[in-house]
């Protein structure tokens, strides 16, 4: 039981962790190419007033990001483990 939480606790900050880099990463890449003329400078203010589908698209980005880590995280140590 012990083990079992320890291994949801490591798979949810490393996971997360990883999740949240990637999920930046690519947001920051798409408000890059598809934001607004100030790229990597622009808010998300500012990219909700000029082009509010990428500011949708760069937020859920970045709440899906470390879902999605966690979720792969415990889908790999499911499999290690059976």
């Amino acid at each position: 039981m012990r083990d079992n939480l320890r291994a949801w606790i490591v798979d949810v900050i490393f996971g997360g962790a990883v999740g949240v880099v990637i999920g930046a990463i690519t947001a920051l890449n798409i408000m890059i190419f598809f934001g607004t003329d100030a790229g990597y400078e622009a808010g998300l203010d500012e990219l909700f007033e000029q082009r509010p589908a990428v500011a949708v698209i760069v937020v859920a980005l970045l709440v899906v990001g470390p879902v999605l880590g966690v979720s792969l995280a415990r889908r790999v140590r499911g499999g290690r483990n059976s």
